[in-house]
């Protein structure tokens, strides 16, 4: 392997290593806006050692950490990765971030390889008030800075603390967030940048943030921590570049927490489609990660699924019949859905009497029955991320994003030569029977193998599960047995593999 090879090579492992070592995303909390984003720089030399973290603690306050090791490549990212599993431990444990620090310190001394690293660390408190309280520590680190909801813009006071191994004091200083202020904590990639005039990159970073924040404001959403954050990046680095890699932590307090989505639907088929519109909207309000926003959706609407089929014995008046469900995002920056109905279960057969209920504990965190005198009530508890992806120098560039949680299209099946199937989009409850009579037609009488390709899958509920487990050979008897295709990673796969369905798993869509 040549030289650019060899270079090549370690660029990639540094890379994988920061992906895996870094966090995958930040909390999203109902009082403070939280975004982050990570910009590596295209020198391999010049790569490993920033870091940044998001840890919730309770009652919807939040310890936000950026950090930088002495050195580059492979070493820098692993002392990185053992800088940042002891300062979100001292944080859990301690919750104060001078503690936190002195942790990490006392660490750095023991370990040669983090021994100089900067960190800054604050914990953001809005204590249920109009007002937020920070009490933050600089470690031979740069200031964050402040960007009122007016868009006025100064650094937070140094506090005087050396580099983590140094042995110096780290004192401490408070500070205060009013709704719209905007806290940011950064690493110097930001400062340190090719051609910037020497002396002049702290008010670069100041002027850049507030212009970035102003802007934000205009955008029909409103301002967003992610958007100070993307527009910041942006600006400083699209004429300059960068020499180091680049972190920036954002921290924006809301004015109050999302209101409850709350819904009381009659117990018709409809209902499922209704409540994940509403829920997709209410969850794309939120800026989740996709991954949690389906995870939801899927388990929220096995619940739905089974309150509409199974609650009310057949024939029950719709007026006389209610499924209920309040969605709520707590101060632990959990989202937490319940779904209740009045009705009393009808018995079904043993195997698909849980079905429904272990695909949806598979998706989420927690799932509990919560007491109730009347009805069944089920609670679903998930700990949701906002993403914060790695990005290079090119791929820094307006936001352009597409609104997540729009409604799925509904199913798709395209019916090929021997009866294959193709199916796509949404495969609900509603669907259900329609799926049921195109395999029932593909595997009628004796023949060969009928293959269903699960790649366009948007969303596969526990019926469709069923009806597919059913066609597997040696799950139930059919004629001409099916076999199953779902992609690696894909929705399908997902499913199929928290329920045990025989499949065969390909790296595309097949036919």
């Amino acid at each position: 392997m040549d030289r650019e090879g060899l270079r090549q090579r370690d660029r990639h492992v540094v890379t994988t290593m920061q992906d895996a070592l870094l966090p995958g995303g930040v909390v999203a909390l109902p009082r403070v806006d939280v975004a982050a984003r990570y910009l590596l720089c295209e020198d391999e030399r010049s790569a490993g050692g920033d870091w940044f973290d998001a840890v919730p603690l309770g009652g919807g306050r939040v310890g936000l950490v950026v950090g930088d090791v002495v050195g580059q490549g492979v070493g820098a990212a692993s002392a990185m990765g053992q800088l940042r599993a002891v300062l979100t431990a001292a944080l859990l444990s301690r919750e104060d971030p001078l503690a936190a620090l002195q942790d990490a310190s006392r660490f750095a001394a023991a370990v040669p390889e983090a021994r100089g690293a900067t960190a800054a660390v604050a914990l953001v408190d809005p204590a249920g008030g109009a007002r937020a309280s920070v009490r933050y520590c600089t470690a031979g680190h740069p200031p964050p800075l402040v960007v009122r909801a007016d868009g006025s813009a100064a650094f937070l006071p140094v506090t005087g603390g050396g580099p983590l191994g140094s042995g110096t004091p780290l004192p401490g200083a408070d500070a205060a967030l009013d709704p719209g202020d905007l806290l940011l904590l950064y690493t110097d990639g930001l400062l340190v940048r090719p051609d910037a005039v020497p002396g002049s990159s702290l008010d670069d970073l100041l002027a850049v943030a507030a212009g970035a924040c102003r802007d934000a404001a205009q955008a029909p959403a409103g301002a967003t921590a992610e958007d100070a954050c993307e527009r910041t990046l942006e600006r400083l680095t699209r004429d300059t570049g960068v020499t180091d890699d680049a972190t920036v932590l954002a921290a924006r307090l809301l004015p109050g927490a999302t209101a409850d989505l709350v819904l009381d639907l009659p117990a018709l088929p409809d209902t499922l489609r209704v409540v994940r519109l509403e829920l997709g909207g209410w969850l794309a309000d939120l800026r989740l990660s996709a991954i949690d926003q389906f995870a939801l959706q899927q388990a929220v609407g096995e619940l739905v699924g089974n309150a509409v089929e199974h609650a009310y014995p057949a024939g029950s008046h719709a007026t006389r019949t209610s499924v209920r469900v309040r969605a709520t995002h707590t101060d632990e920056g959990c989202i937490q859905v319940d779904v209740a109905d009045d009705g009393r279960w009808r018995p079904r057969s043993p195997d698909r009497a849980h079905r429904g209920l272990a695909l949806a504990s598979g998706f989420v965190d927690h799932l509990e029955p919560v007491p109730a005198e009347a009805g069944t009530h089920l609670r679903v508890r998930h700990r949701p991320l906002r993403p914060a992806p790695l990005l290079t120098a090119a791929a820094v560039g307006p936001d352009g994003r597409a609104r997540p949680g729009r409604e799925l299209p509904g199913l798709t099946i395209r019916r090929g030569a021997g009866g294959d199937l193709r199916l796509g989009g949404a495969v609900d409850q509603l669907s259900v029977d329609r799926l049921a009579a195109e395999v029932r037609r593909s595997t009628a009488g004796a023949g060969p193998s009928v293959v269903v390709d699960l790649s366009g899958v948007t969303l596969l509920c526990s019926g469709a599960v069923q009806v597919l487990s059913d066609a597997v050979p040696g799950m139930a008897a059919v004629h001409a047995p099916v076999v199953l295709r779902a992609p690696a990673g894909s929705v399908a796969e997902l499913v199929l593999d928290l329920t045990r369905v025989p499949h065969e798993t390909t790296n595309g869509p097949t036919g």
